[in-house]
């Protein structure tokens, strides 16, 4: 694979929001070092091999795979050293993430989108929030860098490229709102969605859209009523809980203090 067509295909994976990673051989035969395999997953999580490996490469792709998986679950770059058989002892590969920065679209500009937006741009998001009413989709009220769109929400979220990068949080102001983001957003590939509201009017929304013909299956994605159960009160705090939820659904892990591993004879109290 030619420099050229390595970065047109990482280009498409930016532009289509799908994981992978870059493996670059550091430490081989001479004919093997630099020599580069791109490794992207799809929605169902198959791989696909871009690129054409080595020989010797070919041999341990299972390891790779399985490598590349770990890296793109944790974002950060590895190392790892493979025996081969034959002339070659062993490849030393460098593994890295490519992935365009997640992006965190938030459907209502009201006190909790306004509380979400600035602790989603610290966490490294690419932010955009919608409302259909133009005093709160105001660049007054948001930090730089979120972009704002000021159209009814069914036709902002139509307009945007939804990929697996994507988180979609639906804070709006009423049922009609709700109902209006999630006919959009459930059948996309987004990574996380999730709906505020109390027990009563998430159930009257899932409701009305089983009546529509949406899938259980769809509405089973939606993470309602939105966010972790840490008794939050004010927007600040449900922000957190909404963020924490996220974060959890990407990386995986219980929702559990990290104390309760520790042994209790350990706790001092």
């Amino acid at each position: 694979m030619t420099d050229r067509e390595l970065a047109q295909a990482i280009k498409r994976v930016y532009s289509e929001g799908v994981p992978a990673a870059l493996i670059t051989v550091l430490e081989a035969a001479p004919e093997l070092v630099g020599a580069k395999l791109l490794i992207r997953f799809s929605e169902s999580g198959l791989p696909e091999l871009i690129g054409e490996p080595l020989p010797p490469l070919v041999k341990c792709c299972d390891q790779l795979v399985e490598a590349a998986r770990g890296v793109i679950q944790r974002g950060t770059i590895s190392h790892l050293r493979i025996a081969v058989e034959g002339k070659h002892d062993s490849i030393h590969v460098m593994i890295e993430p490519v992935r365009r920065r997640p992006e965190l679209i938030i459907c209502g500009a009201g006190h909790i989108g306004q509380a979400l937006a600035p602790m989603a741009c610290l966490l490294d998001f690419e932010v955009i929030v919608i409302d259909d009413r133009a005093d709160y989709a105001s660049p007054e009220l948001f930090p730089d860098g979120v972009r704002l769109i000021a159209q009814p929400y069914a036709e902002a979220l139509a307009s945007l490229n939804v990929t697996p990068s994507t988180s979609i949080v639906v804070v709006t102001r009423g049922h009609k709102h709700d109902e209006s983001c999630l006919r959009i957003v459930l059948n996309t590939p987004a990574h996380y969605i999730g709906m505020i509201g109390s027990r009563k009017r998430v159930i009257t929304v899932f409701r009305r859209l089983l009546d529509e013909g949406y899938s259980r299956e769809a509405i089973g994605r939606v993470h309602a009523p939105i966010g972790l159960d840490i008794g939050a009160r004010t927007p600040a705090e449900i922000a957190v809980a909404i963020l924490a939820e996220i974060i959890l659904n990407k990386y995986g892990g219980t929702g559990a203090p990290k104390r309760q591993a520790v042994k209790p004879e350990l706790h001092l109290r």
